[in-house]
């Protein structure tokens, strides 16, 4: 059966987190919600008021410490902005993301120091696919079928680019591999982490997409766990393939500072805790159940969806995908915390 999901696009302070787009004529669309996640002892009002912007404003022109001075007007550890396109009604969404002082980082890999590249014909055929997949999402066809254990798009000008991937997957997996761990670029490692997604065999990529999940960049951790994500739900659906994927590392993705961590963490969860295996659970729990609930409590149902079902899980209540019942989910994991 086919699987189509819903595709967003999102950028930071202007930059796509995934890659650049080719063309600098990017139209971000007026500000529809803000929220907020990584509060505890801090208020979401005592954030809000220190924010460059406000809903229903266009969206400013962000400084590159735009995020540091609210963070110093909030006393804060690190504050992040993460503006995310679009809502159904064709606004920006942005996530607030804050690290308090007593809450602890997460470790990510050291950096590569390699100058191994990939060829320009591959990166050409990136940008041509970010080009395309923005278009999509402007215009409302940015859907997705995952049902072959990667990604095509709906909109037929990107999967055209995704296809050249597919090709190019079969024939380069050591290079990919090669640039994914050794090269010193991070725009060249996301690029390798998404195309080595499309490599035919599911089973030989998980551990290096894996690795890649902590990868010093947001953007390849984006790319690895995104391709990660698809695979999960790809070996529930194919479970004789005996594909199996670590869920530690996802785990603490749902800490994150970084808004892409946590949106590719909560998707990749989501079908790693469909078996509801008792130990994940449990980790899930302890480790996260505050993350769970401030973020099935967002605005957007389509971001917090994933949160609200695992959440569901955890307290070992039944699946429901009605966002009717997100009020009474919420009330009960906080009845509990």
């Amino acid at each position: 059966m086919s699987i189509v999901r819903r595709a967003t696009l999102f950028l930071f302070c202007g930059a796509l987190l995934y890659g650049r787009l080719a063309s600098a004529d990017i139209e971000i669309p007026p500000i529809g919600t803000i929220d907020f996640y990584g509060l505890r002892s801090l208020s979401e009002s005592e954030v809000r008021q220190h924010l460059p912007f406000k809903e229903g404003d266009a969206l400013p022109e962000l400084s590159p410490t735009s995020h540091d001075q609210v963070a110093r007007a909030v006393g804060a550890a690190q504050v992040e902005f993460a503006i995310v396109c679009c809502t159904d009604d064709g606004r920006t969404l942005i996530y607030v993301g804050v690290q308090e002082h007593e809450a602890p980082g997460i470790r990510y890999n050291a950096s590569p120091t390699g100058e191994v590249r990939l060829p320009a014909d591959i990166l050409a055929a990136n940008d041509r696919f970010l080009n395309a997949h923005w278009k999509a999402v402007r215009t409302g066809q940015a859907g997705e079928d995952d049902s072959l254990g990667h990604s095509f798009s709906t909109y037929a000008p990107a999967r055209a680019q995704q296809e050249v991937f597919l090709a190019f997957a079969k024939d380069h997996r050591p290079l990919l591999l090669d640039v994914l761990r050794n090269s010193s670029h991070a725009d060249q490692r996301a690029v390798a982490a998404y195309v080595l997604a499309y490599y035919p065999d599911k089973k030989v990529i998980v551990k290096p997409l894996t690795r890649a999940a902590s990868d010093s960049s947001g953007s390849v951790r984006n790319n690895a766990v995104r391709g990660l994500a698809v695979i999960a739900s790809y070996s529930i659906a194919h479970p004789k393939l005996r594909i199996q994927i670590e869920p530690a590392p996802f785990v603490h993705m749902l800490n994150s500072i970084v808004w892409s961590d946590r949106n590719k963490g909560l998707w990749i969860l989501d079908s790693l805790t469909a078996a509801r295996d008792p130990r994940l659970l449990k980790s899930l729990r302890k480790e996260a159940g505050s993350s769970l609930v401030e973020m099935c409590a967002w605005k957007d149902w389509g971001h917090a969806f994933p949160a609200c079902q695992i959440l569901r899980r955890v307290m070992g209540m039944p699946d429901d995908v009605d966002p009717l019942s997100r009020q009474a989910t919420l009330e009960h994991a906080r009845s509990m915390h």
